[in-house]
């Protein structure tokens, strides 16, 4: 009688947690990022809508050939970026000066 009570213990505790797992998997949902419909966006959003993807790699290959071989205008470009940084940057500290003022002037 205790031999059948320790069995049927046993394959009950068994039962239960594989159903335990298997209950906790339904909640437990895998979102799989999907980096296909963010570059397909990018490049509808861009003007590039009738190029053939051979035809956009032939225009990237031709650029990276222009930088490479005028270093300069690769050059004036960061500086373009560099400036343009440099105004939003600017643009947040005028702001945050104004509003450290208002508040120790306001004391």
């Amino acid at each position: 009688m205790q031999r059948i009570i320790s069995f049927l213990g046993k394959n009950l505790l068994v039962i239960g947690l594989v159903s335990l797992i298997s209950l906790s998997g339904a909640f437990f949902v895998a979102v799989q990022p999907s980096y296909a419909t963010v570059a397909q966006e990018r490049m509808s959003n861009s003007s590039k809508k009738d190029q053939t993807p051979e035809q956009a790699y032939e225009q990237v290959v031709k650029e990276a050939k222009d930088a490479v071989n005028n270093p300069q205008a690769l050059d004036e470009a960061y500086d373009q970026d560099q400036k343009a940084h440099k105004q939003e940057q600017g643009g947040l500290l005028e702001g945050a000066k104004k509003a450290l003022e208002k508040v120790t002037n306001a004391d």
